[in-house]
């Protein structure tokens, strides 16, 4: 229990995305441990697991070479110059990352939608839901200068005929 970091810090030491290391407890990939109402992953358990992955960097880790000595036997049966060990390394990170992506994209997607809905509501027309209260008040509005205009005759008028 001593080893227990929290999942910022578990997502910045194996340099993936906080989502990704819920998405891994959630699958059980992870075992989540509760302190104080917050949740903490285990060091020991995220390097056992994420160990074969290294470090994202902004550049492409260059394949790094390995002197003829300490080659195992089963290396050396392999033709020179090429690195399947590490060609897969980096096609795998490579899948993560761009996973890691797409539920970004994903994201930013259903994002945009939903904000869309709430622009738009459920569909009916907010023009007509606009207009109408505003003919209203024209209407209003034009009526009651009728009726000042007829108010203003007929006290004209009367005046004028006596």
């Amino acid at each position: 229990m001593d080893d227990l970091i929290s999942l910022n810090e578990a997502a910045a030491l194996i340099g993936k995305n906080l989502r990704t290391i819920q998405r891994h407890i959630k699958k059980g990939k992870l075992t989540r441990h509760e302190k104080d109402g917050k949740s903490f992953v285990s060091r020991k358990e995220l390097e056992q697991k994420f160990d074969k992955f290294p470090k994202r960097n902004k550049e492409k880790p260059k394949s790094q070479k390995v002197a003829v000595e300490s080659q195992t036997q089963e290396t050396k049966s392999k033709p020179q110059g090429f690195n399947y060990e590490g060609k897969w390394i980096d096609e795998v990170q490579k899948h993560a990352e761009t996973r890691e992506e797409l539920g970004q994209w994903k994201g930013r997607a259903e994002a945009y939608q939903n904000f869309a809905a709430r622009l738009l509501g459920n569909g009916t027309n907010k023009k007509d839901d606009i207009v109408s209260p505003v003919k209203n008040y024209l209407l209003y509005i034009i009526i009651g200068v009728l009726i000042i205009f007829l108010l203003f005759l007929i006290v004209f008028l009367r005046v004028s005929l006596f």
